[in-house]
């Protein structure tokens, strides 16, 4: 029970925010009245996902917005880390994901061996 190869695996974050000064700011300090920008010095976002075969991260490549997606290929679960490249080339620590099963349920009824499927019914 393992997902399609050719399967495709999209991976979503959240950007990083800077809070944007107003004159209230400076009466009221906390930022209470401002609103939120994303960070100006992001260029793009590094992205990596762990092979348990080899047992470290595999690189899938830069992207500009805060998506990705790729090919399941062999995985049978997914762990990513991302960081922001910023636009001096500064790179910032890795943000690490939880672990995502990837594999999926087939329901097989012709086969009078799939006792688990047929108990849950």
């Amino acid at each position: 029970m393992s997902i399609d190869p050719n399967g495709i695996v999209m991976v979503r974050w959240t950007a990083p925010v800077a809070p944007v000064f107003t004159c209230l700011d400076a009466v009221i300090p906390g930022f209470i009245f401002t609103d939120q920008n994303s960070d100006s010095r992001i260029d793009r976002y590094e992205l990596e996902v762990l092979d348990p075969v080899l047992g470290g991260y595999l690189s899938r490549g830069y992207f500009y917005e805060t998506q990705a997606e790729f090919q399941a290929a062999d995985l049978q679960d997914a762990r990513v880390r991302i960081r922001a490249i910023l636009r001096d080339e500064t790179k910032t620590p890795w943000i690490y994901s939880g672990t995502f099963v990837l594999s999926g349920f087939q329901a097989l009824f012709g086969d009078p061996t799939n006792v688990l499927f047929l108990s849950i019914v």
